[in-house]
C-alpha cells in the first residue's frame, strides 16, 4: 500500500506545473529562434527584433515566475503582430515560400500559447 502511494506521488511530482513551465519557456526560445534563422532573403522585417527580445525574456524566466510569464506571454503576442505583418507583405509582394514560412512559425506560437 505504501509503495503504490509512493508511487502515484511520484508521478503527481513529475507531473508538476514547474516542469510545463520549464518546457513553455524552452519551446518559446525555439520559436524565436526559428524567426532568426529563416533565409537571409525571407527573413521578417519586423519579426526579427521582437523574437530577439522574447529569446532573452524566455531565457531568463524561472518556472513558477507568474510576471515573468505574463512578459513573456506579452512578448510572445507581440512577435504574433510582427509576423501577421510581414506575412501581409509577403502576400503583398506574392512571395509564397517566405509566406508558408511565417505562417507555420505563427501556428506554432499560436499552439504554444493557447497550451
Amino acid at each position: 500500500m505504501r509503495t503504490r502511494i509512493a508511487a502515484i506521488l511520484t508521478l503527481c511530482l513529475l507531473a508538476s506545473p514547474a516542469m510545463a513551465a520549464e518546457s513553455f519557456y524552452d519551446r518559446l526560445v525555439k520559436i524565436a529562434k526559428d524567426v532568426q534563422a529563416l533565409p537571409a532573403g525571407t527573413k521578417p522585417a519586423t519579426a526579427t527584433p521582437a523574437a530577439v527580445e522574447l529569446e532573452a525574456k524566455a531565457k531568463s524566466c524561472k518556472p513558477n515566475d507568474l510576471p515573468c510569464e505574463r512578459e513573456a506571454r506579452r512578448l510572445a503576442t507581440k512577435l504574433d503582430t510582427s509576423l501577421m505583418q510581414d506575412a501581409n507583405m509577403a502576400k503583398m509582394h506574392k512571395e509564397t515560400a517566405r509566406l508558408e514560412q511565417i505562417e507555420k512559425i505563427r501556428a506554432a506560437l499560436m499552439k504554444q500559447l493557447n497550451a
